[in-house]
């Protein structure tokens, strides 16, 4: 019998491999770069997100100081999230306006989220080196005569979070745990360094990618002509500063994929 030649079968096998690549490294590549045409004056569209029992901005604690007031997500496709936590004095309103300027009520969380607070955060000093940067209170609230578990709640509507800024984190920094403390079966407070993005090569790993809304955490910063994006839907538990839940590993990528 004649024997059977593989190679083309395998040539084959990996046309089919690498276009699939390219189709999903160009998707991907699509909804990382996508830009919302929603303007930031019109807030009717924005959709207002409240802990624990708090149904409305009178339901809100007011905000201590350098108190974290809310947290804005600039979502793909889909009204941004706007996560709140205080209100500020009658004579002053938490903001809700995303800026790519980065005023001085505003701290970068991640490459889509924005801390906003009351009054002007560019006022502290600089964060240096191991100086503790955010102190978070997170405290379980009492539902239904129930005290919910640290370790196993996953409702973050049954959450009270205080956060609050001890020094001002410039962006393209990251946050990086600092320390960990469980007070009791429903606080735990935990403190985060801001710290310099390093440079990093292509096809390192760059980052996570938040399973819901796609926003980057991001580990260090890739080489011009590349991007941070997730190759695969393997999905990794994570704990980073205001997320708890699944995320993907992001890579330098180099873009085009490809060079013919």
């Amino acid at each position: 019998m004649k024997k059977k030649n593989n190679s083309n079968y395998i040539n084959y096998n990996g046309c089919i491999k690498m276009l699939t690549y390219r189709v999903t490294f160009l998707l991907l590549l699509f909804i990382t770069i996508f830009k919302e045409n929603k303007t930031d004056d019109d807030v009717k569209n924005e959709i207002y997100l409240y802990p624990g029992k708090a149904k409305s901005e009178h339901d809100l604690p007011l905000c201590k100081e350098r108190q974290v007031c809310s947290i804005l997500h600039k979502r793909f496709w889909y009204p941004r999230h706007v996560e709140r936590f205080c209100r500020c004095d009658n004579a002053n309103e938490c903001p809700a306006t995303w800026t790519d300027n980065y005023d001085k009520y505003t701290m970068v969380l991640n490459n889509r989220a924005q801390m906003k607070f009351c009054e002007p955060v560019t006022d502290l000093p600089n964060c240096m080196g191991n100086d503790t940067s955010i102190i978070n209170e997170t405290r379980h609230l009492h539902v239904e005569n129930r005290t919910i578990s640290l370790s196993t709640n996953t409702d973050e509507q049954n959450f009270e979070i205080t956060s609050k800024a001890k020094c001002y984190c410039s962006p393209h920094h990251k946050w990086v745990p600092n320390s960990y403390q469980k007070m009791d079966n429903s606080l735990q407070v935990s403190s985060y360094r801001c710290a310099e993005l390093s440079k990093c090569k292509i096809d390192d790993f760059c980052g996570f990618e938040r399973e819901d809304n796609f926003s980057i955490f991001y580990f260090c910063s890739c080489p011009e002509g590349s991007l941070c994006i997730r190759r695969n839907t393997l999905q990794h538990p994570i704990k980073e500063l205001f997320y708890m839940g699944v995320a993907y590993k992001a890579l330098c990528t180099r873009f085009p994929l490809m060079n013919n």
